[in-house]
């Protein structure tokens, strides 16, 4: 079946084509990504397939990979396929030679990249991005009274510093001996043998048992779907490519400035670093590191998460209107003056932010209908 899988595989030219004859010829075998998913299946027949069929696979790969793939993945999945091929093969043995020839990467452009990457993070860490701590934590209140899906998972991350397909089904959370801490279990892109089995890590501005009730207020709104991954019929990946987008407007929205979840993680490891480290023993690499489920050897990695501080920007509360008891029809002027009073505060502009000012819906409504 592997050969027939290497050769149908190489003439798709499109993510989701691979996708199904993935999922129809190896559906027990499946990742986060279409890639790894193809390196999964790719490994997992190496052991037995005939030399003949390896070469295909490796032909097939050097076509496919790339189509599908940034440098840096390409470069890793190559890796992984020579290292599965040295566990069968002994070194300088014709297959092991062959995956040197014909998986070959660009490396002056890789290395390119890593350079303007890392120019692009030390200007990043010599000026960094500035957010105030009030807003992260008007956000995570916001969260706390919410209904909707995508606040509670913008909360969570705020909260523990997850990924967002960690929060919404893969990560396993559950209580650490240490008061105000978890232990995070399911942790993505953990691969070769210092890989992390879980994380312990606290948890910002909520206590741990409100973190339980937002997590399990999430993940029964998502049991549909959380039940068909169960099934095999639906990923952890799918479910979080179908959120990813809306998550990234609502924190767009929330935060009225140009973040996305995964700047929440930055948000969270700094925070959680100035709040909880001991600064005379860790330093926030090593921090950021250890609570972000980095690889244990990754240093390098935590400082692309160092380029946000967190300010205390003060606010004059006093100087947002409340709407009054007047039925003076005046209620909806009211309401543009305390949202032009929390723009420049620079809180978050929702609903229930205005109904907690007391405005009522049909007013509240009729603010966001014109807004469009």
């Amino acid at each position: 079946m592997f050969r027939k899988f290497v050769r149908a595989v190489k003439l798709i030219d499109t993510e989701n084509e691979i996708k199904e004859k993935m999922n129809e010829m190896y559906p027990n075998i499946t990742s986060n990504s279409v890639v790894r998913t193809l390196e999964k299946i790719c490994v997992a027949n190496i052991a037995t397939a005939p030399d003949s069929v390896l070469v295909e696979m490796l032909k097939m790969l050097h076509v496919v990979v790339p189509k599908i793939s940034n440098d840096a993945t390409i470069q890793n999945v190559f890796l992984g396929i020579r290292k599965a091929l040295k566990n069968r093969y002994p070194e300088g043995s014709p297959v092991v030679a062959k995956s040197y020839k014909v998986m070959q990467f660009d490396q002056e452009r890789w290395k390119a990249n890593r350079a303007a990457y890392n120019e692009k993070v030390f200007a990043r860490n010599a000026d960094k991005r500035q957010i105030d701590v009030n807003k992260v934590y008007d956000v995570m209140n916001l969260a706390r009274q919410s209904e909707d899906p995508l606040d509670l998972a913008i909360g969570l991350q705020l909260a523990c510093g997850g990924r967002i397909s960690e929060i919404l089904s893969y990560g396993n959370f559950t209580e650490s001996k240490t008061d105000g801490y978890v232990v995070q279990k399911g942790i993505l892109k953990q691969r070769g043998p210092d890989r992390r089995e879980e994380v312990v890590k606290p948890i910002i501005h909520y206590t741990r048992p409100q973190f339980f009730e937002l997590l399990g207020k999430l993940r029964e709104k998502l049991k549909p779907k959380i039940d068909d991954i169960k099934k095999g019929s639906y990923t952890h990946y799918e479910l979080s490519q179908d959120f990813n987008n809306k998550v990234n407007n609502r924190v767009k929205s929330l935060f009225g400035e140009a973040l996305h979840s995964h700047d929440l993680r930055k948000i969270y490891a700094n925070l959680s670093y100035d709040l909880f480290a001991d600064k005379t023993k860790t330093s926030e690499s090593s921090w950021i590191s250890d609570v972000l489920g980095h690889s244990p050897n990754s240093l390098e990695v935590s400082k692309s998460y160092s380029v946000v501080a967190l300010v205390d920007v003060p606010r004059d509360e006093a100087a947002i209107p409340h709407n009054t008891k007047a039925r003076d029809g005046h209620a909806y002027d009211r309401l543009l003056k305390t949202v032009e009073a929390l723009k420049r505060n620079e809180m978050p502009i929702d609903s229930r932010v205005l109904k907690s000012y007391g405005y009522g819906s049909s007013t509240v409504e009729q603010y966001f209908k014109l807004k469009r």
